[in-house]
């Protein structure tokens, strides 16, 4: 999936399909890379592809017969154009070892075309993380959804809920560029248990300039 003003350079598909065999896994990716990469961007957007590619479990095997015969692993990526000059691409992953359910997780990376992977410290002032931290509390949803009432805040999350929020935020990592801000994804288990589901607050591109270091780090 892609939206957005997207960058010069040619992307094209590619993906893993496979079966897995007895007691291996099923694997289903399904990725994109730059065609001809020549910047930076295009050069470390198409290495952390190739990195996902390699850690699928395609030639991973168990020890044990799995529950209905297989084991799963579907990858997708979504990608963002937050502006000519920066991609978002966010994995959405989701395995099934064998247990009680699947573990879903997503991770984001933000690619500026000339000057590669962006980490939070490149991004925002020393002291954004809490006051991010503070707003997403206020913000927090259900994925696409409206806003979590304080009640279901209380009852929804683990103890102490500002550390928690503030390691995943200050990780660009959990970070989904939008054309206009941002979306932070809160895995399972990264602030409330399994069953309290998935979690994200939507940042707007307002607030991101008045705590950024480097303006062209964001969308525009």
């Amino acid at each position: 999936h892609r939206s957005g003003p997207g960058p010069s350079g040619e992307i094209v598909p590619l993906g893993i399909l496979s079966d897995g065999g007895p007691r291996g896994y099923k694997v289903e990716f399904q990725g994109l890379q730059f065609f001809k990469p020549v910047q930076p961007g295009e050069l470390a957007l198409n290495a952390i592809v190739h990195k996902l590619m390699d850690e699928a479990p395609v030639e991973e095997k168990v020890d044990f017969d799995p529950p209905g015969g297989t084991l799963d692993y579907m990858q997708s990526l979504e990608v963002t154009y937050a502006s000519p000059e920066l991609i978002s691409v966010t994995a959405h992953t989701s395995r099934y070892d064998g247990g009680a359910h699947p573990n879903r997780y997503s991770a984001s990376y933000n690619v500026h075309m000339q000057d590669g992977e962006l980490k939070f410290p490149e991004v925002f002032r020393p002291d954004a993380v809490v006051q991010l931290s503070k707003m997403c509390f206020e913000r927090l949803a259900r994925p696409g959804g409206d806003r979590l009432t304080a009640q279901e805040r209380r009852d929804s999350l683990f103890e102490p809920k500002a550390e928690s929020l503030r390691e995943v935020v200050g990780n660009l990592s959990a970070w989904a560029y939008t054309e206009d801000g941002a979306t932070v994804l809160f895995p399972p288990y990264a602030i409330g248990p399994y069953a309290a589901g998935d979690f994200e607050c939507r940042l707007p591109l307002k607030t991101l300039k008045a705590l950024t270091v480097q303006p062209r780090y964001l969308p525009y």
